[in-house]
């Protein structure tokens, strides 16, 4: 057995708390009662984060995994801060839903309805990445 903060196996028994054993690491004082780690698994994570992105709702992935829609919330939130890479948009236009084809013909018509946000992105190889989302 290591400690959980410092690793040493320097452990001994002490005490018992709430009807478990409690146990002490001599190197750095840290006292633990909890032997294996608690939470749900990683893969229940990721599988919760795959439903969420295939378009799935919070509250249908939270039932089919057996846990609470804010709990799917917080694995998702934490997924996006730990592995989305934010970059800098060029543009962002708000044209109708009719006008896209004129927009992205260069061709600035002013016509139509239903707007959208059109966010376009230049890439290192010379391309457009053209992201099109109903406005909020």
């Amino acid at each position: 057995m290591q400690c959980r903060k410092c690793g040493s196996e320097a452990i001994v028994k002490n005490g018992f708390m709430a009807g478990a054993q409690r146990y002490k690491c001599k190197s750095c004082s840290f006292q633990f009662t909890r032997q294996t780690p608690h939470g749900r698994p990683a893969k229940d994570k990721i599988l919760a984060v795959v439903l969420y992105l295939s378009g799935l709702s919070m509250n249908m992935t939270a039932k089919i995994i057996g846990v609470s829609a804010q709990t799917v919330m917080r694995w998702i939130r934490i997924f996006h801060d730990k592995y989305v890479v934010h970059q800098p948009y060029e543009e962002i236009k708000e044209i109708e839903v009719d006008e896209m084809s004129s927009y992205l013909s260069k061709k600035k018509t002013e016509f139509g309805s239903g707007k959208l946000l059109i966010i376009t992105q230049r890439l290192s190889s010379g391309g457009s990445v053209v992201i099109v989302a109903p406005k909020p």
